[in-house]
């Protein structure tokens, strides 16, 4: 089997104990894959071929925990990083999909008691492995977070009779509870609801060209709000979701309440072959690849802005309902 090509991740272990075992484990991810960069930090001399070793001092569990979420960042090179564990890696290479680089973090549940450091600041994200993107790693520590209400829906297994229970009441619930609502309830859908709004990175070098013209000012002194589709790479943009943000979009079109900005890095003549055999409604306007890479990751992804405010956005994976849009423009 050929190996795959991951160029914008670095694989990344930091650990100043099982330091073999570790060197194993990053072993056995590469077996099937081609990192971007793979990378060991560690407080022990050691060399290992095909790893990159940078020293850091020797850590302890909450500073180890408070170098992956503060410092590690400034060590990546690449879009996303892959941490690994000595007892947990890759396995199953073939198991990979791209829509994984849709999300800015997967990794283990987040435990429902967190460390904790000197500062006060919460340091625990998951155990083992796990993905996370630069622009997620690189959020200022002290920044505003998102305040959300996560809120599972359950069908009773007998009458069909929906249930919904928050994550604060099901992190609570002892395991007789648990087991109660495992055997008589089936698990349906999650709802997150978005309670106050956190950091949103700053976009850098921004520019949107027309086929003839410059209209980055025209984007940027435009009031209101707008809502822009990032197609950045058009020969790699996930198509099976194009039926769906069409409808979106023709909808959108439709209500008027919102002005639509399809950007994409492909040539012009990529982005008119795309159109035609998708049936897209919208023309496109050209940025560069590593700007819109920056917007959103998605590839389509949608961005929703009010004035030059970043308000909300929604992979391909999870694409909004017109009402969800709606829902968004107070």
């Amino acid at each position: 089997m050929s190996k795959i090509d991951l160029p914008n991740i670095t694989l990344v272990s930091v650990t100043s104990i099982r330091l073999e075992e570790t060197i194993l484990a990053i072993k056995k991810s590469c077996r099937g894959i081609n990192f971007g960069a793979v990378k060991l930090f560690t407080d022990v001399d050691v060399e290992a071929e095909g790893i990159e070793v940078v020293k850091v001092p020797k850590m302890d569990i909450v500073e180890y925990n408070r170098f992956v979420i503060y410092e590690l960042y400034k060590y990546i090179d690449t879009d996303f990083a892959l941490q690994i564990q000595s007892d947990g890696y890759v396995v199953n290479p073939e198991m990979w999909r791209d829509d994984f680089l849709d999300y800015d973090y997967i990794g283990a549940p987040w435990g429902f008691n967190c460390f904790y450091d000197r500062y006060g600041e919460p340091i625990k994200v998951g155990n083992g492995i796990s993905i996370r993107s630069k622009k997620l790693m690189e959020i200022p520590p002290n920044a505003p977070k998102d305040s959300v209400v996560m809120t599972f829906l359950y069908t009773e297994k007998k009458t069909g009779k929906e249930m919904e229970i928050t994550m604060d009441a099901l992190s609570k619930m002892d395991s007789i509870g648990r087991q109660k609502l495992e055997d008589n309830y089936t698990f349906k859908d999650r709802k997150d609801k978005l309670i106050k709004e956190g950091y949103k990175p700053p976009i850098h070098d921004f520019s949107i060209q027309s086929q003839d013209s410059d209209v980055t000012k025209s984007f940027l002194s435009e009031k209101g709000y707008r809502l822009m589709i990032v197609q950045y790479d058009i020969e790699k943009s996930a198509s099976r979701f194009q039926p769906e943000l069409n409808q979106l979009v023709r909808e959108l079109m439709k209500g008027g309440k919102v002005k639509i900005w399809p950007v994409s890095g492909s040539s012009v003549a990529l982005n008119e072959k795309y159109r035609k055999d998708f049936g897209v409604p919208y023309g496109f306007y050209s940025a560069d690849v590593t700007v819109l890479k920056t917007i959103v990751r998605s590839n389509p992804g949608l961005v929703l802005f009010h004035d030059n405010v970043v308000v909300h956005d929604w992979p391909a994976t999870a694409l909004p309902s017109v009402n969800t849009v709606y829902s968004y423009m107070k």
